[in-house]
């Protein structure tokens, strides 16, 4: 970040992933709000489910970023080329997601396993 903090930061190029970030996060916290029983007990239909939810939260953080990284970089006058500017800001950082991808599904399922035991002993 080159010793910067605050607002500064957003206001960057790269300030829309931190956006993004935020945006994706209430995103996923929403649609799967708190644990429910039938989530501890079935075994790999909710795989697919935190999958696919984990990936449309990844896609908002790209997306969101994307567009301020575009925003701030780019002149209206100038033609983008969207293969360079994926190629800039998604590509290289593209396997390592989807390596932390396929790692957080199967702890996001013992997670909210293990919530829904500390909800409940709560109540």
């Amino acid at each position: 970040t080159g010793m910067q903090s605050g607002i500064t930061i957003l206001q960057g190029p790269t300030g829309g992933y931190l956006i993004g970030y935020a945006v994706a996060s209430l995103f996923v916290g929403l649609i799967l709000g708190r644990p429910k029983y039938k989530e501890i007990n079935c075994k790999y239909k909710y795989y697919i489910l935190y999958f696919t939810i984990l990936l449309i939260g990844y896609a908002l953080i790209y997306f969101i970023g994307v567009l301020r990284f575009m925003h701030i970089t780019f002149d209206k006058s100038q033609n983008i080329n969207i293969k360079a500017l994926l190629s800039i800001t998604v590509l290289p950082y593209l396997p390592f997601d989807i390596l932390k991808l396929l790692l957080s599904v199967p702890l996001t399922k013992i997670l909210r396993k293990n919530l829904y035991r500390y909800i409940q002993n709560e109540i």
